[in-house]
């Protein structure tokens, strides 16, 4: 099959157009991905901010150049917030689920992909008890 020359024109743009906008798609994603700021935390919870920065320290230690940024809400409009916040794509990094809340907010959360953290990291990271 032979094309003519505005055949192989027509063909050459829409090819150009082809990789020019999965060059675009590509881009604008690796700037949203690197976008998220390195080392920073927000972390949200009921306690008070003297009792986070109590438990707190042991993370500290570990990562100095990480910044933790602390919210206190208090607990009666803490489960609110939360969940406005979550339904938003705008919640913590870092939340309070106390352990009697934990059956009632279950449907609302998923589980880590097991590919990403495994049951030996799990371990690693989290007390017994998160088991």
């Amino acid at each position: 099959m032979k094309l003519s020359r505005n055949q192989i024109v027509i063909i050459s743009v829409a090819v150009f157009f082809v990789i020019g906008f999965i060059f675009l798609v590509a881009m604008n994603r690796r700037e949203q991905v690197g976008s998220v700021e390195q080392g920073k935390l927000a972390v949200w919870g009921p306690e008070s901010r003297q009792v986070f920065e109590t438990l707190s320290q042991g993370y500290r230690a570990l990562h100095p150049e990480t910044i933790i940024e602390y919210t206190y809400i208090p607990p009666d409009e803490y489960g609110s917030r939360f969940l406005e916040a979550i339904a938003s794509g705008y919640g913590p990094d870092v939340f309070y689920i106390g352990n009697s809340d934990l059956p009632k907010e279950k449907y609302k959360l998923t589980a880590a992909n097991p590919q990403q953290l495994g049951l030996v990291k799990f371990r690693e990271l989290f007390p017994g008890v998160a088991e």
